[in-house]
Parts: structure tokens; C-alpha cells; sequence
């Protein structure tokens, strides 16, 4: 059984915590066993990237998150209206510096390891996909 919802908004930073509000509601409702604090950093982070990077701030761009609950696994996937990126040379530039919690540029990395995300960029960076093994309930 597969559980979705799809959320879709625009402006700038500040309807971030309204799409985690709803996102965190739809995962409670579900009754799946999660770090929401986490869940919420990973998230916060993810749309803020969209927002900053991929739209270049501009408020008349959308952002899409979708949630999907299957086979014990969270799959978000936040998509923007930007023009991309090389995903190739982010991630190796991420690979050849520290990118710790108090860096501006790559902390989105180390937050998704810390919760035990994993994370793959589609679309030439237009998409992320952050998935997460969930604990199953005994």
C-alpha cells in the first residue's frame, strides 16, 4: 500500500514552514514511526535549497514536494522551476571540501547523512530525492 500527497506553493522563504506543517501532518496522520525533528531539519533545508538556489529567490516560481509512504520507505521529492545545475561538479566540489553544519554552501549534505537520508538529484538538478528507511513497528 502506497501513501502520497503533493504539495505545491509559491513565494519566498517564508512558506517553507507551512509546507513542513502540512507535510508533518500528513506523516503523523499516517501513523509512521519517525524522528520528525529530523524529518523537519531535512525538509527545511531541502525546500530553503529550492527556493535560494533553484528559483533564485524569486517568488513567482512554484515549488513541488511530494511524500510518498511505500514498502517501509519515506521518499520526498522537491522539485523547483529553476534552470538546474551540473550535478556532477556539486557534488564533487562537495566531495573535496568540509562540508560541516556551520558551512553556508554543502551543510544540506551533511544534514541528510545525519538523519540517514539518502539523496539524489533529477532533472539536472531541478528535482532532489530524499529517501528514508523507515522503522517498522514491532
Amino acid at each position: 500500500m502506497s501513501l502520497r500527497i503533493h504539495i505545491t506553493t509559491s513565494g519566498g522563504l517564508e512558506s517553507v514552514s507551512d509546507v513542513v506543517s502540512e507535510a508533518e501532518g500528513f506523516l503523523k496522520e499516517s501513523g509512521v514511526a519517525l524522528d520528525f525533528y529530523g524529518f523537519k531539519l531535512v525538509l527545511h533545508e531541502a525546500l530553503n535549497n529550492a527556493i535560494i538556489h533553484g528559483n533564485e529567490g524569486s517568488e513567482s516560481l512554484e515549488i513541488c514536494c511530494d511524500l510518498e509512504i511505500f514498502d517501509n520507505c519515506l521518499e520526498v521529492t522537491i522539485s523547483d522551476e529553476g534552470n538546474g545545475f551540473d550535478v556532477e561538479t556539486v557534488l564533487k566540489n562537495s566531495e573535496s571540501k568540509d562540508c560541516g553544519l556551520l558551512e553556508e554552501g554543502g551543510r544540506g549534505f551533511s544534514i541528510y547523512d545525519i538523519y540517514n537520508y539518502t539523496y539524489a538529484f533529477l532533472e539536472n538538478g531541478q528535482r532532489i530525492q530524499l529517501t528514508k528507511v523507515l522503522e517498522v513497528s514491532k
